[in-house]
């Protein structure tokens, strides 16, 4: 009986702890994260208007492209161009490097990765590493560019999966520990057997007093019998 008390016990120990952290996790987390979701998404909707906008592509597929104020109206040209940059640069630090399809651009170097990048930079910052080749670098920024509807898209799976835990986390906080019913049976049953534990434990003391007395008194009796001889 105590073992399957101290068992349940312990799962609704267990319980209310969970009921605690999804409390947590709904006045905390949840609404900072399904914030931070929201703006991603008017962020990646946003910056593809402004691509949309931007972007003017020649014959040759390319959309003009400005670096340090010069417009360059060829892919090589303009990956050269930022190339030619990249070897200038003494500070890692993101500094202006010009404009492309609608966004501003500006470079730096990751020395963590040690590579060089382009930040696009509209409503959110996208990050897009370099390579070595001209031609390359333009390509992975129009690679780039065409994520964002497939990042915005992942952001509003994110949103409804978090959106689904906090109506998950709500039904777990409401719902009652399963097996309070059988915890207050056990419990009521535990405290009767310790109380009929206690009276018998208490009526054994009492007997053991009882026959310690009892065997000390013909010793007191005999002593004073003894007193009256001498007497």
């Amino acid at each position: 009986m105590f073992t399957d008390v101290a068992k349940l016990k312990l799962q609704k120990a267990s319980h209310l702890s969970q009921r605690y952290m999804l409390e947590d996790k709904l006045l905390k987390s949840y609404p900072g994260d399904i914030s931070e979701q929201h703006e991603r998404i008017a962020g990646y909707e946003t910056d593809m208007k402004t691509v949309i906008a931007g972007t003017h592509m020649s014959e040759k597929g390319f959309s003009p492209m400005v670096i340090l104020g010069a417009e360059y109206i060829e892919k090589a040209s303009a990956g050269k161009a930022i190339l030619e940059v990249c070897q200038r640069i003494t500070n890692p630090e993101p500094r202006p490097l010009g404009e492309y399809r609608g966004m501003k651009t500006e470079i730096g170097f990751d020395t963590f990765s040690h590579e060089f990048f382009v930040n696009l930079k509209g409503k959110l910052t996208h990050r897009v590493p370099l390579g070595t080749d001209a031609n390359g670098i333009i390509t992975r920024l129009d690679n780039a560019i065409e994520a964002m509807q497939v990042r915005r898209n992942n952001c509003a799976e994110q949103l409804e999966n978090l959106q689904k835990q906090v109506e998950s986390a709500k039904l777990e906080i409401s719902a009652p520990f399963p097996y309070e019913a059988e915890l207050k049976e056990k419990t009521a049953r535990l405290d009767v057997l310790n109380a009929e534990l206690n009276m018998d434990k208490r009526e054994n003391e009492i007997a053991d007093n009882e026959m310690e007395q009892n065997s000390e008194s013909p010793v007191k009796e005999s002593s004073k019998e003894d007193d009256r001889e001498d007497r």
